[in-house]
C-alpha cells in the first residue's frame, strides 16, 4: 500500500473509532423510560392540557375552543412552563399555543395588572416570548412591568411589596432575572439577588428547611421550597460568574438542595409539609424540586452522584399523578395547619401542579441531552 494512502486509510479508522467510542458513550448515559414517563411525553400531555382548559381561580378547569391567558401567578406560571419546554424540545406548535393566547396583552384589548407580586409575575411571559421570537413589543411589556416592581423602593431597597413569604424568591425574583436575561442590565440581578438573600435570611430555619411566614406561619410548606428553589435556580442560570453576590446565593442554594434531599420520601415524592412523616405525597412542590436539582446536575453545581438518581426518582413518582389528558392531581391548597386533618387537594388540573411538572419536564430533558 502506498505511504499515503496508508495514512489516510488510518485517519479514517481513527475518525470511525472515534465516532464508535462517542456514539456508545451516549447510548450508554442516554435515559430508558417506561411506557407514559418520558419528559417528552408527559410534558407534551401537560402542556396541552394547559392549553386546553381555562381555570378560574381555585376552580376546577373547563374546555376552551382556543387557549385563554389568565392573568394570575398560577397561570402565568404554566404558561411560562409551557414556553420553556416549547423551547427545550423544539415544539413550535406549543410555541404558536402560547403566542395567541398572549395576543390580546399584545394588541391592548387587555391590560396586566400590576402592583402586588403576584400580579407582577405575568412580566415573565412576554419575556420569554421576546426570547424566543425577538418581536420588540414583548420586551416592552415585560421591561415595563419589572421596572413597577422598584417604584419607591423602601428604605433597605427592597420592592415595596416586600411581604416575607417564600413564594416571593420566584415571584420576584424570576422577574427581575428574565429582564436580565433579556437586556444584560446588571441592575435586575442586583434587585433580585439582593431580595432573595434577605428572604433566606429571615426564612431559613436551624433545620435548613425555610418557614413559609415567620411568625405567622411556621411551617416547611412543599410547594413554598419549590417556589423558592426554583426562584434561586433561575436566577444562578442567568446571573454573571463574577458577580460579587453570586457566591453567597450559590452557598444558600446548595444548603437547600443538600436540606430537601434528606426529607425525599421512599416513594420519590415530597410531602405536603416537609417535616412531617405522615404528610401527604405532593406535585407541584414535588415537581418544582425537580426542577432545582436537575438544573442543578445539568449545569454542574451538584454531583450527579447522588442528585440525578434523585431527580429521576422524584419524576418516576411524579408522572404517576398525571394522568392521559395531562391533568394534574394532588396539588395542596396553602395549608396553615401543622397537624392533620390535611385541607382537600386542589381541583385536578389546577395550574400549580401544571407548571411544576412541566417545569420538571423541561430540566429532566436539559439534565439527559
Amino acid at each position: 500500500m502506498r505511504p499515503l494512502l496508508k495514512t489516510k486509510v488510518s485517519f479514517l479508522l481513527i475518525v470511525l473509532a472515534v465516532y464508535v467510542l462517542v456514539s456508545a458513550n451516549t447510548n450508554a448515559t442516554s435515559r430508558k423510560w417506561p411506557a407514559d414517563k418520558s419528559p417528552s411525553e408527559v410534558g407534551n400531555k401537560a402542556a396541552d392540557f394547559v392549553l386546553s382548559n381555562y381555570q378560574v381561580y381555585d376552580k376546577p378547569p373547563t374546555l376552551t375552543d382556543k387557549p385563554v391567558l389568565r392573568h394570575d401567578y398560577a397561570s402565568a406560571s404554566a404558561y411560562y412552563g409551557v414556553l420553556i419546554f416549547a423551547d427545550q424540545t423544539h415544539n413550535r406548535k406549543l410555541l404558536k399555543g402560547v403566542t395567541e393566547a398572549y395576543e390580546p396583552y399584545r394588541v391592548g384589548k387587555k391590560t396586566p395588572e400590576m402592583g402586588h407580586v403576584d400580579n407582577n409575575l405575568f412580566g415573565i411571559i412576554p419575556l420569554e416570548l421576546y426570547r424566543q421570537t425577538g418581536r420588540g413589543e414583548y420586551l416592552a411589556m415585560g421591561l415595563l412591568i419589572a421596572e413597577e416592581e422598584w417604584t419607591s423602593p423602601r428604605e433597605d431597597s427592597l420592592t415595596r411589596y416586600t411581604r416575607w413569604w417564600l413564594d416571593d424568591p420566584y415571584m420576584v425574583g424570576n422577574l427581575q432575572a428574565q429582564a436580565y436575561k433579556n437586556t444584560k442590565e446588571i441592575r435586575f440581578i442586583d434587585r433580585g439577588v439582593k431580595f432573595q438573600l434577605a428572604y433566606f435570611k429571615r426564612l431559613r430555619q436551624p433545620s435548613g428547611l425555610f418557614h413559609h411566614r415567620v411568625p405567622e406561619w411556621p411551617i416547611s410548606w412543599a410547594r413554598g421550597h419549590g417556589w423558592t428553589s426554583v426562584g434561586m435556580t433561575e436566577m444562578l442560570l442567568v446571573m454573571p460568574e463574577d458577580h460579587p453576590l453570586r457566591s453567597k446565593l450559590m452557598d444558600e442554594y446548595l444548603l437547600t438542595m443538600e436540606t430537601l434531599i434528606r426529607y425525599q420520601k421512599d416513594s420519590g415524592m415530597w410531602g405536603e409539609q416537609l417535616n412531617i412523616p405522615e404528610s401527604r405525597p405532593e406535585t407541584s412542590g414535588t415537581g418544582m424540586i425537580i426542577f432545582a436539582i436537575a438544573n442543578g446536575v445539568d449545569q454542574g453545581w451538584l454531583p450527579a452522584d447522588p442528585y440525578k438518581k434523585v431527580a429521576e426518582r422524584a419524576w418516576l413518582a411524579l408522572t404517576d399523578y398525571v394522568d392521559e389528558k395531562g391533568a394534574v392531581s394532588n396539588v395542596s391548597n396553602f395549608n396553615q395547619l401543622v397537624e392533620p386533618p390535611w385541607k382537600p387537594w386542589k381541583p385536578k388540573g389546577d395550574m400549580h401542579g401544571q407548571c411544576a411538572v412541566l417545569w420538571a419536564a423541561t430540566a429532566i430533558e436539559r439534565m439527559n441531552n
